[in-house]
């Protein structure tokens, strides 16, 4: 038994660098679209249409989608989410929301435009295509906190990167679901089954989760590939696997097969997708409103926003809640109160922050890594409903 886990732990080392190469080819984002057009000749000029968020002099540009595009009510979430932050944090000058396309030559020439006309700092664009294309471009001639990563191209100076990337949360999974596991297993160390459904986005979490838990010392086994949702057919995949974890890159309904198969022996651990929106607040949103519950997940342990499973934190009731978005669509209005937030950190002139954001616990310093670190929570299904985990 030994042996064989041993040959199939390196036969993965070699599938995980594969999946990595294949990912990063893709350019996948959950966010990515097709490049904008009809962005008229004043693109990047001061314009009576633009959409104005406070009053006083325009220092701050926000960078979204086309709000009439596929993405418009993505891009309409986070400047509402800005909007929120804006009216608490937010005094003495206004943003100017700016809707733009996805080629590095006319995210340039915007960002110079803004720079000439003494904006101080640029806040997106969104999708990992336009920050890839604009990184491309070379150093920037303002601050620009990008909302997401580039594929495959370092950051230039001057831009700093804070996004919702799969990767991160995956990551941040494995290390949660390596603490648990050692915890508990003592003799040897922890193993992990990892089951994807094949789509760019899951490989990512995988190559993600696979580097963090073998950093962290874990063991893990081949990772399966599957679209069934059948537990006897997922079971017969993992006939002959030893597991303490298993981390599911799934669909919600495979997801909650795969937990039927664990029992009470191993715990499913996921990344935020597997967020169903049973959530704390979810039956308060209106007396007419039932609770919305995922029982078949009980047990299941993913990464979750402050925003959506500590509706009474802090750093959470201050801000308004949109009750009428949807899961993703919170987390958008999340990432724009966040952004803001640093924004204003960065405005000022400092390369090193340390917040407690509604996104999570989010660090920040320029003077090592151009990316913020953002410390997802990690919620767990009890009753149906999710909330935040306690340690094992």
């Amino acid at each position: 038994m030994t042996n064989r886990f041993v040959s199939r732990r390196r036969s993965l080392s070699l599938v995980a660098r594969a999946v990595g190469a294949a990912a990063a080819a893709t350019a996948f984002s959950a966010l990515a679209q097709d490049p904008a057009s009809g962005i008229g000749p004043a693109y990047g000029a001061p314009s009576p249409d633009r959409e104005r968020i406070g009053a006083g002099p325009p220092r701050v540009a926000l960078l979204v989608p086309p709000t009439s595009g596929v993405y418009g009510r993505a891009a309409q979430a986070l400047i509402e989410g800005v909007r929120a932050a804006h009216s608490r944090d937010g005094a003495g000058f206004s943003i100017e929301v700016i809707e733009t396309e996805e080629s590095g030559e006319s995210l340039r020439v915007l960002c110079e435009t803004l720079a000439g006309r003494e904006f101080g700092l640029a806040i997106g664009p969104l999708t990992r295509n336009a920050v890839t294309a604009l990184a491309a471009t070379g150093p920037l001639p303002l601050p620009v906190l990008a909302l997401n990563q580039t594929d495959g191209v370092p950051p230039p100076p001057n831009m700093a990167m804070f996004g919702l990337g799969i990767e991160n949360e995956a990551a941040q999974v494995a290390s949660y679901a390596y603490r648990d596991a050692s915890a508990v297993q003592t003799e040897r160390r922890p193993r992990a089954a990892i089951v994807h459904d094949g789509t760019p986005v899951s490989q990512r979490s995988v190559t993600a989760f696979i580097e963090r838990w073998y950093q962290s010392g874990g063991e893990y086994y081949e990772a399966v590939q599957t679209t069934s949702t059948s537990a006897a057919e997922i079971r017969d995949l993992l006939r002959g696997v030893d597991a303490d974890v298993y981390f599911a890159a799934l669909p919600r309904a495979a997801a909650a097969a795969l937990r039927a198969i664990a029992g009470n022996r191993i715990t499913v651990y996921g990344t935020s997708l597997l967020n169903s929106g049973a959530l704390p607040e979810a039956g308060e949103r209106s007396s007419r409103m039932p609770i919305i519950r995922s029982p078949e997940l009980d047990g299941v342990r993913i990464a979750a926003m402050p925003w959506q499973v500590q509706p009474d934190h802090p750093a959470v009731m201050v801000y308004p809640r949109q009750a009428e978005l949807n899961v993703e669509l919170q987390k958008l209005y999340a990432l724009g109160i966040d952004a803001l937030r640093l924004g204003l950190v960065l405005l000022a002139g400092e390369t090193r922050v340390d917040l407690d954001g509604v996104t999570g616990l989010l660090r920040l310093d320029l003077t090592r890594d151009a990316r913020v670190d953002r410390l997802p929570l990690l919620a767990e299904y009890r009753d149906g409903v999710l909330g935040v985990a306690a340690p094992r």
